[in-house]
């Protein structure tokens, strides 16, 4: 799989095959300012998914804190907490109002509604004992370093969407360059939308559709 010292040789090589250091400096900041960028965004794409079934409650506390890398919840799974039965139930999913409005002074119970507000997961009624929970969510990646150990997410199944708008950046800010840019532009365009395409169709797997 790719490297960020891959990722920084394409963007060099696609520059112009640029040597000088300060130049590999602000591509590895661009990247990174990229990704971050993305990951702030509405569209997470499916290489990012992940879940969480280590998540366990607290009796008598309403919260539990998300995962350090959570990103944003799948909507279209389910968060799902653990009976005493063994069985898994699926919650409400409410504001962080209402579940205060509802819960906040009734007696600790088994969840039956939840609200993902700040770093948190905010739970109602209160727990009476210790559940296990899980939640599905998109992930956050960390930073991208410049050498041949790491091995991220973005590189491996997006390395020409992130590598050529991120070079794009470069071209048009640093180098002062703006026919470089477009043209890394358009290249990143066609590579961000072949991961559309594969995300929607990753998507649309496994639903059922019903025509009238």
């Amino acid at each position: 799989m790719p490297s960020g010292q891959d990722a920084l040789n394409a963007m060099m090589r696609r520059l112009g095959r640029r040597t000088e250091a300060q130049l590999r400096t602000d591509c590895l900041d661009e990247l990174n300012a990229l990704i971050d960028e993305i990951e702030n965004g509405p569209f997470f794409p499916f290489f990012l998914e992940a879940e969480d079934t280590s998540l366990v409650t607290v009796a008598s506390v309403r919260t539990v804190a998300l995962p350090t890398d959570f990103g944003l919840e799948i909507e279209e799974s389910a968060f799902r907490i653990k009976n005493a039965d063994g069985d898994f139930k699926y919650p409400n999913k409410m504001s962080k109002e209402e579940i205060d409005g509802k819960y906040l002074n009734a007696d600790p119970d088994f969840p039956t509604a939840y609200a993902i507000f700040g770093n948190d997961i905010y739970l109602g009624p209160t727990p009476d004992v210790v559940y296990t929970m899980a939640l599905p969510y998109y992930k956050t990646t960390g930073a991208l370093a410049d050498d041949a150990t790491n091995d991220p997410l973005w590189l491996e199944h997006a390395f020409n969407w992130v590598c050529n708008e991120a070079g794009s950046s470069v071209a048009d800010l640093v180098m002062q360059n703006q026919k470089l840019a477009d043209r890394l532009m358009l290249r990143a365009a066609k590579a961000k939308k072949a991961l559309w395409k594969q995300h929607n169709a990753r998507e649309h797997i496994n639903k059922k559709y019903v025509v009238e």
